[in-house]
Parts: C-alpha cells; structure tokens; sequence
C-alpha cells in the first residue's frame, strides 16, 4: 500500500489525463497554401491624365466657391455666419477631399 501512495506521488500530474480525456497533440493551426495578393498594376497613362483633368476642375471648382464664399462673408456681420457660408465651405471641403484623394494615388 506504502509503495502505490509512494508511486502516485512521483508521477508528475501532467502525464495523467484530466477529466478523464485523453490529451490529443493537434496543430493549433492547420497548414495551409500561402495565398497571394493580385499583383497591382500601375496606372497607365490615359488614366492618369483623366484623373489630373478631373483634379484640376475640381481645383477651378474650389477656386470658384471660395471667391462666392468671401462675397457671402463680406455681405455679413461679424456675429453670425450666413447658412449660405456654411453650405459653401461644405462644398469646398467635398471637392478638396475628392481632388487629394484622386491626386493621392
């Protein structure tokens, strides 16, 4: 009896199952094919002469609401800006977003 409780105690707990279950060596990941990424292509040269002439209207675009947004400032008071401004500098942060954008790539 002194030699089974002797040889329990030397069997270190993590060779014996817990609960019961059998512990079963599986790969935490399974290996799979490396996938790989379409390769980009840089633009060709008609498409990047068509996003500049879209960029440089946007430009003019801008240019053309910034001088209608000093107009509008300059017909207000200094206590509150006119809805029209506010709809005005909207429209220029819209178009300053789609030229960078365009420009950026």
């Amino acid at each position: 009896m002194r030699s089974v409780l002797v040889l329990l105690l030397l069997v270190p707990p993590c060779a014996t199952p817990q609960f019961g279950v059998p512990r079963i060596n599986k790969p935490e990941h399974p290996q799979t094919e490396l996938q790989t990424l379409p390769e980009r292509r840089p633009p060709d040269e008609a498409s990047l002469k068509a996003d500049y002439a879209k960029s440089a209207a946007e430009v003019d675009e801008i240019v053309k609401l910034s001088h209608d947004l000093k107009a509008e400032m300059d017909k207000g008071d200094a206590r509150a800006l006119p809805v029209h401004a506010m709809q005005l500098l909207g429209e220029i942060e819209k178009h300053a977003r789609q030229a960078r954008r365009r420009l950026k790539h």
